[in-house]
């Protein structure tokens, strides 16, 4: 069992530190760390935001010598798509698109988001028609800490969708089961799983799969 989707549209799932009833398998305070990652954090002279794992991966971008012109990135679970801000500061031509399922940060996307897509990853799969994100629409595909809010049979059609929507590379950034299975959290609320057990689910050659101590498995 996962968290009843309907908990993402909680002010105390995402804001529990400070709202005074912080839930067990929620964060302590999300938008504090937003505020707090657009904070003065200097490279190459620039203001622009850090995150470990995400950053690495921009990191060996740059250094692999492409310019992604024209790219197509798709995020899966952006809350306010800030992470975009660290995307486009390495390659400001690309389009960064955000698919998020819960309305609390409807009023807080970051400027630098093209598009904002308001639902559900396990929606968007299912989905036809014109609207459908169409096979290799997309360059880049990343998520972080979001595939294990979904349960194995929701796995089972997300990923293929995933691996279809993305021409060039995945990366997918996960808790540490050790951190997910402790007395403080919600045994059922996540699907925790190691990296080696993340790597049998059916993810296409060359996805990047990570957790957030720095380990990391490629497909």
């Amino acid at each position: 069992m996962v968290l009843d989707k309907s908990v993402y549209n909680d002010v105390n799932y995402w804001n529990g530190g400070i709202t005074g009833t912080k839930l067990a398998w929620g964060y302590t305070g999300h938008k504090g760390y937003l505020e707090k990652f657009q904070d003065n954090r200097l490279v190459e002279g620039e203001t622009v935001p850090f995150n470990g794992a995400v950053r690495e991966f921009w990191d060996k971008l740059v250094s692999s010598g492409e310019t992604f012109t024209g790219a197509k990135v798709l995020e899966i679970g952006g809350t306010t798509g800030y992470l975009s801000k660290l995307a486009k500061h390495f390659f400001p031509s690309i389009t960064y698109d955000v698919l998020e399922i819960s309305t609390f940060w409807l009023g807080d996307i970051e400027p630098t988001v093209d598009n904002y897509i308001n639902v559900d990853v396990v929606t968007k799969a299912q989905e036809t028609g014109q609207n459908a994100i169409k096979t290799n629409e997309y360059d880049l595909l990343i998520s972080q800490l979001v595939l294990e809010c979904l349960t194995d049979a929701e796995l089972a059609i997300v990923i293929p969708k995933l691996n279809s929507w993305t021409f060039h590379q995945q990366i997918h950034i996960f808790s540490n089961p050790d951190n997910l299975n402790q007395p403080t959290k919600d045994l059922g609320a996540y699907n925790a799983k190691t990296l080696a057990e993340w790597a049998t689910m059916g993810f296409e050659s060359g996805t990047i799969l990570q957790d957030r101590e720095g380990n990391e498995v490629v497909i």
